[in-house]
C-alpha cells in the first residue's frame, strides 16, 4: 500500500464522523512544526515584501512538515498496515491503534516542548482525565508549553531573517533620500535583498535549521 492509502485506511477505521475527523486533522497540523514553519516563512515574505507568495509559503511548510513528522507517522502507518491484513479491525485493535498514535504523537511534542515553558504546567495538579502516555504527560498538558516552544523558535529565526534585510532597506532608503533620486526604494533593495539571500544558500541554511530544531 501507497503511504496515502495508509492513511486513509487508519482515518477510515478510527469510524468517526466527517466533522469530528475534520477536528483531528486540524488539530493535528496546530500541534505539529507547521506553525512554526508558516511564521518563519512569513517573515521571508514581509522581508522580501511579499515575495514569494502565500501559496508558496505554505506548500512549503507543509512539506516541511511531513517531513519532520516522519518518526511520528511511520511507526503508525507500520501498525496499520499490519491491522490491514485482515481489511477489518476489531473496537480493540480500533482503541489500540488510537492509543498507540497517541503516544507517538505525544512522544514527539513533549521532545520539542522546551523545559522552561514545560515546568509551569508540571507544577499544575495532575487531574483523573489526564490520558498519559508517560507518567504525568498528556497532550493536553504539553499543548501549551509545545505551541510557546514553537513561537519562540519561529520569533527567533524571524527574527535573524528580517534584520539584515531591514538593514539594506534602510541603507537603500537613507541613500536614495540622501541623493534625492525619485525612484522607489523597493526596486534598488530588492534585488540586493535577494543577491544577499541567494550568495548565502538562503534556502538550504533556513531549511536545515528548522529540520534540526527541537
Amino acid at each position: 500500500m501507497t503511504y496515502t492509502e495508509h492513511l486513509r485506511f487508519w482515518f477510515e477505521q478510527l469510524g468517526l464522523p466527517a466533522g469530528e475527523m475534520a477536528i483531528l486533522f486540524v488539530t493535528a497540523l496546530i500541534f505539529s512544526p507547521l506553525p512554526r514553519f508558516i511564521i518563519v516563512f512569513s517573515a521571508i515574505r514581509l522581508g522580501f515584501n511579499g515575495f514569494p507568495g502565500k501559496f508558496v509559503s505554505i506548500s512549503l511548510a507543509l512539506a516541511l512538515s511531513l517531513v519532520q513528522l516522519e518518526p511520528v507517522l511511520s511507526p503508525i502507518l507500520v501498525k496499520t498496515a499490519e491491522m490491514n491484513k485482515g481489511n477489518v479491525i476489531s473496537v480493540e485493535q480500533r482503541q489500540s491503534l488510537l492509543k498507540f498514535s497517541e503516544i507517538q504523537w505525544v512522544n514527539f511534542i513533549e521532545d520539542r516542548t522546551n523545559p522552561k515553558f514545560k515546568d509551569s504546567i508540571d507544577k499544575l495538579p495532575q487531574t483523573a482525565g489526564d490520558s498519559a502516555a508517560k507518567p504525568g504527560v498528556s497532550v493536553g498538558r504539553l499543548a501549551v508549553p509545545f505551541l510557546l516552544s514553537e513561537l519562540d523558535q519561529a520569533f527567533r529565526m524571524a527574527l535573524v531573517i528580517i534584520l539584515p534585510l531591514l538593514v539594506i532597506e534602510l541603507i537603500v532608503g537613507t541613500s536614495i533620500s540622501a541623493l534625492d533620486l525619485k525612484i522607489e526604494t523597493e526596486l534598488v533593495s530588492f534585488p540586493l535583498k535577494l543577491a544577499l539571500f541567494m550568495s548565502t544558500s538562503g534556502w538550504a541554511l533556513i531549511t536545515d535549521t528548522l529540520l534540526k530544531l527541537r
